[in-house]
């Protein structure tokens, strides 16, 4: 499991940095991501820090959310410790247009329009 971390840093220059990439024993369950995800944040001492966290759609990831929440709410960290979720948009994207692009039967004649447009740039 990769983690990376984005951030301002003093300056207020933007910052990513790789956290880790973490084997997963056993099966991929959110209640397992969650437990690495929180090895790393507590190992660099980010539990109180995060403000959100970007996931793809796949069902484990709900189930790490609320897995996240309810970490952080057993650590008592106060109400500003809350973490959002972020999905992962593009993704979402790319696969509507993947459907849509599937079920489109065009046939275009470019070379034509090309060799007309090129000879008649010239």
């Amino acid at each position: 499991m990769a983690v990376t971390g984005y951030f301002l840093d003093k300056d207020w220059s933007y910052r990513e940095l790789l956290l880790g990439f973490e084997p997963l024993h056993g099966t991929h369950s959110g209640t397992n991501l969650s437990a690495v995800l929180f090895q790393l944040l507590q190992k660099y001492n980010l539990t109180d820090r995060v403000l959100a966290i970007t996931t793809d759609n796949a069902s484990n990831n709900n189930t790490l959310f609320a897995s996240v929440q309810e970490t952080v709410q057993s650590l008592d960290l106060g109400d500003d410790a809350a973490i959002i979720r972020v999905p992962r948009i593009a993704r979402v994207i790319q696969l509507s247009l993947k459907q849509l692009l599937g079920q489109m039967k065009a046939n275009p004649k470019n070379d034509t329009a090309q060799m007309q447009w090129t000879e008649s740039q010239e």
